[in-house]
């Protein structure tokens, strides 16, 4: 061959080098990976609850009628005599037989079949619901209230539809009351009666709020104007029960006492004129909108008051415990007072559950009761007063010599508890009088902080006692086990857990201020740290990391595995909520190591298999990297097109 066609062939073949070996691509690629995580989202299908109503539907009650029908009644009723039988008339011998022995289309003596009787019957329930409606009653019930007699009313009517001849007759003879029946009557007379109670003691917070706003007229005070505040909450709540309102009303008679009594105000300047009180007696003035709309009161609301005032006084004056005190005196004159007493009281109440639409009816018996419970109370009452008061006379005369007394004087100095205990028990009962509801307590405090002192036994030192309080206060469960169970602990790492449990362990065995004060520190050491903040910020790290993980000894597709592994561990610990910040540290190293194995993968960048084929340099100028592809390809290309040029100038020199 021509040595100059030679030369330039090989001059051709360096410069061809360039873009046959630049369109290789020798450049790791990754690429970032996006998870999304599709959330289906569920629609909640409630139910709107259904509003009791006064007459209820009757498809509500199905179900109800096999209660009814497992009621047994009786043939005859107590003390009746066969002659009663008569009356019926006698039956028509060719009249057909029924299972029960009656004519199949029977009459009473009035003329009426049994579907006529029974027609009568609930047409008589109609009339007694629709004056019902109409009520004060209906309208100061709850719902809870209303529902009850919708059900009682429902099962009233299933008994009469489906009642036989006998059962029939029991349920139209006022004098015998059928289960089924009582309970509905029953029913009614609770309606309003959770308002209705309350009507007393509603009464009285508003002569209070009414001083207390007099009062502030004459002197601004902050703290009765707070108090009147809260009271007047609890004043227009028209689901107030007496309780709450009798709470809040010794609160304000106290606060107006206390301000009345600090800036030597008298009474007369801020108390309420008779025409006033009378004018809250008659509920004139009522900010509740329903009391505001109450008509003249009819048979319900007598029914109402007579119940509230039985159950008050049952409550108080009447109970079993006192009325068999007095019994057990064997008193006659006594004994009679109270048998009257219970009496007149289950005449009222059987009128009180009945049907009876009469008010004067309800007036006269609650008038009996009246009277009969104002003779029983002075039995019980004055009784019961004359004791109380012998008691707390003997304790304040006793009291100077007591204190004087060496166990009194032993305890004090040791600064013993007993000795604190006794005196506020006996300044309580020296500032109160006979008519509190509290009397009694009140004496009993002080006689039981007497006999701990008189027996110098004590109760302690007042230092240990405060000591052994914090403990018992550091160690009660539910604190315990609410702290425990809290995020932020079960968060937390293992050292700062296991500080806590082996504290509160120490301090369960030995009860001393130094193991109090380590449980202490260790509870402070968890609150004073956001691990729960700590843990998520840790968690977004680790993601962010696994996402731009870059690994030469693995394949894209294994990486991208891996990824995807480890991303679902991490939510997996997510969502343990055990999980801490040395679990996340645990996993991130985890996959660090199978990021970078000892020996790389079949096909990926660092296959020994593959670097072979790579022209690698490691000259000076490289600082030490390895330089791949493009880059360490073309300073070879560029060699080579030198030599090829040099070669060319000498085989054109010699031709020459």
């Amino acid at each position: 061959m021509n040595k100059r066609k030679l030369g330039t062939a090989v001059l051709l073949l360096a410069l061809g080098l360039g873009p046959i070996q630049t369109s290789q691509n020798y450049n790791l690629k990754l690429n970032n990976l996006a998870y999304a995580e599709d959330v289906a989202s569920e629609e909640e299908i409630t139910e709107e609850p259904q509003t009791p109503d006064a007459s209820p539907k009757a498809n509500d009650s199905e179900g109800k009628k096999e209660d009814a029908e497992k009621d047994e009644v009786q043939s005859t009723k107590e003390g009746e005599s066969s002659d009663d039988n008569l009356e019926i008339g006698v039956k028509n011998l060719n009249d057909p037989v029924t299972s029960d022995g009656e004519g199949a289309d029977s009459k009473n003596e009035e003329g009426k079949t049994l579907e006529e009787r029974r027609k009568d019957l609930l047409d008589k329930i109609d009339v007694y619901e629709s004056a019902l409606g109409k009520s004060n009653a209906i309208k100061l019930a709850t719902d809870a209230e209303i529902e009850e007699h919708g059900k009682a009313l429902e099962a009233f009517k299933n008994a009469i539809e489906e009642a036989d001849e006998k059962e029939l007759k029991l349920l139209e003879d006022d004098s015998s009351q059928e289960e089924v029946e009582r309970n509905y009557y029953k029913a009614v007379s609770k309606l309003g009666y959770r308002v209705y109670s309350a009507r007393d003691a509603r009464t009285e917070l508003k002569k209070q709020i009414d001083k207390a706003s007099k009062l502030l007229e004459i002197k601004n005070d902050s703290g009765l104007n707070d108090i009147l505040a809260n009271s007047l909450k609890v004043y227009d709540d028209f689901k107030s029960q007496a309780k709450t309102i009798s709470e809040i009303t010794d609160e304000l008679k106290k606060a107006i006492a206390d301000v009345s009594t600090k800036e030597n105000i008298e009474e007369e300047k801020f108390a309420l004129s008779k025409e006033e009180e009378k004018k809250i007696d008659d509920m004139e003035g009522f900010p509740s909108t329903i009391f505001d709309q109450l008509s003249d009161k009819d048979v319900f609301d007598y029914k109402l008051e007579a119940l509230v005032k039985i159950d008050m006084d049952r409550a108080t004056d009447f109970t079993e415990e006192n009325l068999e005190k007095v019994e057990a005196r064997n008193i006659q004159a006594e004994k009679e007072k109270i048998d009257n007493y219970r009496s007149s009281k289950t005449a009222l109440l059987g009128l009180i559950e009945s049907d009876v639409t009469d008010s004067n009816e309800i007036l006269k018996a609650q008038e009996n009761y009246d009277n009969a419970a104002a003779e029983a109370k002075s039995v019980v009452n004055d009784d019961k007063t004359n004791e109380l008061l012998d008691r707390a006379a003997a304790l304040k005369a006793a009291d100077k010599d007591f204190r004087e007394s060496e166990n009194y004087k032993k305890l004090e100095k040791n600064k013993d508890i007993a000795i604190d205990e006794y005196v506020e028990a006996f300044k309580a009962l020296d500032n109160a009088t006979a008519t509190d509801s509290n009397y009694e307590k009140l004496i009993e405090d002080v006689e039981a902080a007497k006999k701990v002192i008189e027996e110098g036994k004590g109760k302690g030192n007042k230092e240990e006692i405060e000591l052994q309080g914090k403990i018992d206060e550091a160690l009660k469960a539910d604190k315990h086990n609410e702290f425990i169970n809290s995020e932020n602990f079960r968060r937390a790492t293992a050292s700062y857990q296991n500080a806590y449990m082996d504290a509160y362990k120490a301090l369960t065995d030995e009860r001393t201020k130094e193991n109090l004060d380590k449980l202490i520190e260790a509870k402070k050491a968890i609150d004073d740290k956001d691990f729960v903040k700590e843990f998520n910020d840790k968690a977004d790290q680790l993601e962010s990391y696994i996402d731009k993980a870059k690994s030469d000894k693995l394949t894209d597709e294994s990486l991208k595995k891996l990824k995807e592994e480890y991303k679902e561990k991490l939510q997996d610990l997510r969502d343990n909520k055990d999980a801490d910040t040395d679990g996340i540290k645990a996993l991130e190293d985890e996959f660090n190591e199978k990021l970078n194995p000892e020996k790389a993968e079949p096909g990926s960048n660092k296959d020994p298999k593959k670097t072979t084929k790579k022209v690698v340099t490691s000259s000076k100028k490289s600082n030490g990297k390895v330089r791949t592809g493009v880059d360490a390809i073309l300073p070879v290309v560029g060699g080579v097109a030198v030599v090829a040029a040099i070669a060319l100038i000498f085989t054109r020199k010699k031709n020459k």
